[in-house]
């Protein structure tokens, strides 16, 4: 399976709402660690906190879809108010596509956002869920994703050679 993002963005704060507006996106499951804030932080710094009140303004739940345990992403989402699935197993597509049908959610209304092709791109390809693929928030990684990373950067260098990293941006007209 070739995965390719359906667009690529520099980190999640550069994007603005009125792309998912016009995408006709109600539901954004993001990944958590290195894509809403480092993995290093506990709870959500100011621009997570203004990002998802602005989305909530809009009518666009923001949900977090981890890898990581119950206790670090319940704390984390807790003061945002949001939903979330830990242990998601990213790219199998178990919980997440549980979580879709138990909630009804169409997913032409949904987007995946994640700094990893591997785990986050994978699993959106797999559902047939639009993706944005971001930069990593912060370079140095835990263990667990140093070999992920490293496969990470050269398939991106591919896909860049390739010219099929699209910049949201070109998609917002």
């Amino acid at each position: 399976m070739k995965i390719v993002p359906y667009c690529y963005a520099k980190n999640i704060f550069e994007i603005d709402i009125s792309f998912y507006e016009k995408q006709n996106v109600k539901y954004i499951f993001c990944d958590l660690d290195n894509t809403l804030d480092t993995y290093k932080t506990l709870t959500p710094s100011e621009r997570v906190i203004d990002l998802s009140n602005r989305l909530k303004e809009k009518g666009i739940k923001l949900i977090v879809v981890s890898n990581n345990n119950k206790n670090r992403v319940s704390t984390y989402c807790k003061d945002l108010d949001i939903e979330f699935i830990h242990r998601a197993f990213k790219p199998f597509v178990k919980k997440l596509n549980n979580f879709i049908i138990k909630n009804k959610i169409d997913k032409k209304q949904c987007i995946i956002i994640g700094d990893q092709l591997f785990t986050d791109i994978k699993v959106a390809s797999k559902l047939k869920i639009r993706s944005i693929l971001t930069e990593e928030l912060c370079k140095k990684n835990q263990l667990i994703s140093l070999f992920n990373k490293m496969r990470d950067q050269k398939a991106r260098k591919k896909l860049i050679k390739e010219n099929k990293l699209i910049d949201w941006r070109k998609l917002n007209g």
